[in-house]
C-alpha cells in the first residue's frame, strides 16, 4: 500500500497542527461562530465603505523615479496629457464626412470639462476647417480625434464625462477612463457572485459547526 494511503495512527494525528485546530473547532464551534461573524461583518463593512481605486500609481512607491516623473507631468501639464481620451467615429457618408466631422469635432470641444481637442476641425478649443483627412483618418474609413480634459482620468468626473461621450451611438471611445469604466462593470457583476458564493459557504460552515449539519 502506498504511503499517502496508509490509515493516520493516533500518535501522528495528535501532532499534526490542522487536526489539533480541527478539536479546538469542534469543541469551541460557537466561539468559531462568534470569529467567522465578526470577520465577515468586517469584510462586508470594508467592501461598501473602503473606496475602490483602479489608479494603479498610488499603490507604489512614491520615491521611485517613476513615480516623481508621473507625478510632475501631471502637476505641470495635467493628467489627461499622460492619459487623453482617444474619439473614434466611422466615415459613413462621404459626400458629407467634412459637415459630419465638423459637427463631431463642435460637440466635443463643447463638452463641460474638455480642455481641448485635436483631430478634424479641431485644434484645441478652437472649431476649424480642415478639408484633408490623412492627418486623423484610419484608412479614410475612420476619423479619429484626441481629447484632452481636466480631470484625472481615474475621478468620477472624469468617468461621467467619458460616460457621456459614450452615449454617442456613432463614437468608439478609448483612453484609461474608458478602460476603468468597463472594468468597473465587469467587476461589479463578479463581486455580486462573488458575494452570494461567500454568503453560501458561511451559511454551511456555521451550520455545520452547529451541528445541524455532517459531512461524510
Amino acid at each position: 500500500m502506498k504511503i499517502g494511503m496508509r490509515p493516520i495512527n493516533t500518535e501522528t494525528r495528535a501532532k499534526s497542527k490542522f487536526y489539533r485546530i480541527a478539536d479546538v473547532s469542534v469543541k469551541r464551534k460557537f466561539m468559531v461562530i462568534v470569529i467567522v461573524l465578526l470577520l465577515g461583518s468586517l469584510g462586508v463593512y470594508s467592501f461598501f465603505a473602503v473606496p475602490t481605486t483602479y489608479n494603479f500609481n498610488t499603490g507604489l512607491p512614491q520615491d521611485l523615479e517613476t513615480v516623481k516623473g508621473l507625478d510632475t507631468i501631471d502637476n505641470s501639464f495635467g493628467a489627461s496629457e499622460l492619459y487623453p481620451v482617444y474619439v473614434i467615429t466611422e466615415i459613413n457618408d462621404v459626400n458629407n464626412v467634412n459637415t459630419t466631422l465638423h459637427k463631431d469635432a463642435e460637440y466635443l470641444i463643447a463638452l463641460n470639462g474638455v480642455k481641448g481637442v485635436s483631430g478634424q476641425d479641431a485644434n484645441g478649443k478652437n472649431v476649424t476647417n480642415v478639408s484633408d483627412l490623412s492627418q486623423y483618418s484610419i484608412e479614410n474609413k475612420y476619423a479619429y480625434y484626441i481629447v484632452y480634459i481636466k480631470y484625472s482620468p481615474y475621478t468620477n468626473h472624469a468617468i461621467n464625462l467619458v460616460k457621456k461621450i459614450r452615449g454617442n451611438s456613432e463614437f468608439i471611445v478609448e483612453g484609461i477612463t474608458s478602460t476603468v469604466i468597463d472594468e468597473k462593470k465587469q467587476n461589479n457583476a463578479i463581486y455580486e457572485e462573488l458575494e452570494l458564493l461567500i454568503a453560501t459557504v458561511i451559511a454551511v460552515i456555521i451550520r455545520i459547526l452547529s451541528g445541524h449539519g455532517s459531512i461524510h
